[in-house]
């Protein structure tokens, strides 16, 4: 029990949610620079993609808790100038506590601008000592998206509304964050990528790069704030399966896998 009272300080994010395996390995940088079904967990005026479909599965552990996971799952449409996704994100301790994200996006291409909104329904549920408590409430993000020749340019903002969940007798604020973000490619096989993010008005800077030494492997590395962060990729095209880890401190080393597959 004395080991939950520690962890759970770090596990509660109210409201934040995170990218897959393959932003984190450059630093959770790179949010410019993903698409499609990526993007649902980043920065939605990404949504479009040139393949009309693209799907993406993702999951993420702690060597040192190992009832604490997080899962991910997404699709992405695009059709000509449009798309569409939907998905749910989940990060849990096993029975006790749990934060739960239902998602759904639209974004629109217009020449090299990029609009999108996503909303979000978000529940949060926990147990102690017996009791269960539950809230839950939508929340709505908003981004645009620019690109320049070998270079994008991106901000989104998440949570626009302030949304707040009700918890036993109190009203807390969930997670607000903007991201402005830039990623260019020098040369063409490797993506550069840099972040500033305020999150619930705390300034972080992110960094990260991209590395496709063939068509079908990639390395990535990438500092978040502090934490120095690592993975790799493979592709055949279609399927790709990407690998993250980083170390957290006093929490020990994450590790992020994901699946993914575009038509």
């Amino acid at each position: 029990m004395m080991l939950w009272m520690l962890v759970l300080p770090a596990v509660i994010t109210l409201g934040n949610l995170e990218p897959t395996a393959r932003l984190e390995a450059s630093g959770f940088a790179p949010v410019a620079a993903v698409t499609g079904a990526e993007a649902l967990f980043g920065n939605p005026a990404a949504l479009p993609d040139a393949s009309p479909l693209s799907l993406v599965g993702g999951y993420q552990g702690w060597y040192e808790v190992g009832d604490l996971r997080t899962l991910q799952m997404g699709a992405a449409f695009g059709r000509r100038r449009w798309a569409v996704g939907v998905g749910g994100w989940q990060k849990a301790v096993s029975g006790i506590y749990a934060e739960t994200h239902l998602l759904a996006a639209a974004a629109v291409r217009f020449r090299r601008l990029r609009f999108g909104l996503r909303t979000r329904w978000f529940q949060v549920s926990a147990r102690d000592s017996g009791e269960t408590w539950a809230g839950g409430t939508p929340v709505l993000d908003a981004g645009v998206l620019a690109h320049l020749g070998d270079a994008s340019i991106g901000l989104h903002l998440e949570n626009l509304g302030g949304a707040r969940v009700r918890l036993i007798q109190a009203s807390e604020p969930l997670a607000r964050r903007t991201v402005l973000a830039l990623a260019w490619r020098l040369p063409r096989n490797v993506t550069w990528s840099a972040a500033y993010v305020n999150w619930n008005g705390y300034a972080l800077y992110r960094v990260g790069v991209e590395a496709w030494f063939t068509r079908g492997f990639a390395l990535r590395i990438g500092v978040d704030e502090k934490y120095l962060t690592l993975g790799m990729g493979l592709t055949n095209g279609r399927w790709s399966f990407d690998f993250s880890g980083r170390n957290v401190f006093p929490m020990g080393a994450v590790y992020a896998v994901s699946v993914g597959y575009r038509l």
